[in-house]
Order: structure tokens, then C-alpha cells, then sequence
């Protein structure tokens, strides 16, 4: 008995090298539990890696089921300059990214966020189901891109165990924004969190935000009226115009970026 134990576990080691080497690199499945929320920086779990990527458009690869063990791993966000192999190989189509989980019990059932930033535009899969779309893929000429900037959306997981998010994505233009506006992007980022967190945390930015961006266009325009009134009752001349001026710039350019975005469809140079 004794020696037949022994050959068991001999057996056992000899057969353990060819059983880990059998897995492939970076494809271990990701377990989301009620602390990786709670443990991340600001609430929310970045899902940037491992992501299972083709460049291509086929309905099917929405399925829950769909065969992807020989996709492409990436990160979701494919930045060139991250991406050795994609600087020149560039990502300016349409293609699936596909990410594989497992729900412990601890956030089933309770309302979770994804919060997507983007360039392109895309469609949303869990598990089989369309959930969201952002923009409209409609072809090269037509695709309409949209950056929802991290506005969450409302998911729940009904059960837990193994899950997988399926998303079609397009960014025609990824190499154009590359060159011509230094938007390292041409995938998207998203993170996902609970749902109470990810819209207090949403809300308080809707306001401060703006509210900083009026105090600084206030505190510029201040700074410009003090230096015209300068100029007109002392006599000063140039060095106070051109603060002036510079400070009246500035102003403008602060409160036009609290209002509006990105463009996302550029039209390329003739």
C-alpha cells in the first residue's frame, strides 16, 4: 500500500508541469466579489486587462457561448503606444472584445454600474443580451462615435458564477485621432462598481466640476477687468493689454471646456 501511494504521487508530479503549461498565459478567469469595489481606489474595479480580442464583426460572438479561446489577450483600451505590435499593425476597423468572469454571491442580485469610456462607438453584451449602445456602427463612412465618459449604466447578475461581457466596437478613425489630436485610445476603458456609489460618485463630479470651471472663468475675467481698468485710468500700455487679453483667453477656454467635447467623428484631411 505503502509503495502504491508512493506511485500515485510520482505520477502526480511528473503529470503537474504538463498540466500548468497546458493553460494558456494571462487567461486566468477573474473573480468579482463585494471587496474588489471596496478595496479599489475611488469604489469602482478597472476591467482593462485579459480581454479576448478579433478583428472582425460576426453577430454570433455576442453568445454567452461562443468559442474565443483562440483570440488575440489585450487590454480593452489598445493603446499604440502600449502596443508594440498595434503601432503599426493599427486597430481602425471593427472588431469583438470579449471578457470572462465569475460573480461571487456577494454582488448578485444588487444593482451594479459599468461606466465605459470611449472614441468609438459600441454595443453591449452580458451574457447573450444586448444591454446598451453607445454611438452607431454603420459601416466605415457612417459609424457614429460617442464618448458616454464614464456615465454609469445599470446592470444586475442574477446569479452568480461564470458570466462574460461581449462587446462589438468600432473606431475607424483611431489612427487619425493618434496623429492628428494625440488621443492614445483607440479602444475604450471601462471599470464596473455598485450602483449607489457610481451615481454618487457621477453626480458629485456634474457639480463640481462645472462649478470649478465657472470660478476659474470668474477669477480670468476679474483678472482681465482689473488690468483694462489699469489701462484706461493709468495710461499703461502694452504689458497690461497683453495681460489682459491673455487672461480674457484663458476665460474663454476654460468655460468652453466645462461645455463641450471631444469630437468624435473627424473627418479626414483632403
Amino acid at each position: 500500500m505503502y509503495f502504491r501511494g508512493m506511485k500515485r504521487i510520482l505520477l502526480f508530479l511528473l503529470l503537474l508541469p504538463c498540466i500548468t503549461f497546458a493553460q494558456p498565459v494571462g487567461l486566468t478567469t477573474l473573480v468579482l466579489t463585494r471587496d474588489s469595489f471596496t478595496n479599489s481606489s475611488n469604489g469602482s474595479y478597472k476591467l482593462y486587462h485579459s480581454w479576448r480580442f478579433y478583428e472582425g464583426d460576426n453577430p454570433d460572438m455576442s453568445e454567452a457561448g461562443f468559442d474565443d479561446s483562440n483570440w488575440e489577450i489585450v487590454n480593452s483600451d489598445l493603446r499604440f503606444r502600449l502596443n508594440p505590435r498595434r503601432s503599426t499593425d493599427t486597430f481602425s476597423a471593427i472588431g469583438w472584445f470579449r471578457f470572462h468572469f465569475i460573480a461571487d454571491t456577494s454582488i448578485t442580485g444588487i444593482p451594479l454600474a459599468l461606466s465605459v469610456s470611449q472614441f468609438g462607438a459600441s454595443e453591449i453584451y452580458i451574457d447573450g443580451k444586448r444591454k446598451i449602445s453607445y454611438g452607431k456602427i454603420n459601416g466605415k463612412d457612417s459609424t457614429i462615435g460617442y464618448d458616454p465618459q464614464n456615465l454609469p449604466f445599470i446592470i444586475l447578475l442574477p446569479n452568480a458564477g461564470k458570466h462574460v461581457i461581449a462587446i462589438r466596437y468600432a473606431n475607424y478613425q483611431a489612427r487619425l485621432f493618434f496623429e492628428r489630436n494625440h488621443k492614445d485610445l483607440s479602444g475604450f476603458q471601462i471599470a464596473m462598481s455598485e450602483a449607489k456609489n457610481a451615481i454618487a460618485t457621477d453626480r458629485m463630479q456634474s457639480i463640481s466640476i462645472p462649478a470649478i470651471c465657472a470660478l476659474l472663468f470668474g477669477f480670468f475675467i476679474a483678472f482681465c477687468m482689473a488690468h483694462l481698468f489699469l489701462y484706461f485710468f493709468t495710461g499703461l500700455q502694452s504689458p497690461i493689454c497683453i495681460s489682459a487679453f491673455f487672461a480674457f483667453v484663458l476665460a474663454v477656454k476654460r468655460w468652453s471646456s466645462s461645455s463641450t467635447n471631444f469630437p468624435l467623428t473627424p473627418k479626414p484631411r483632403p
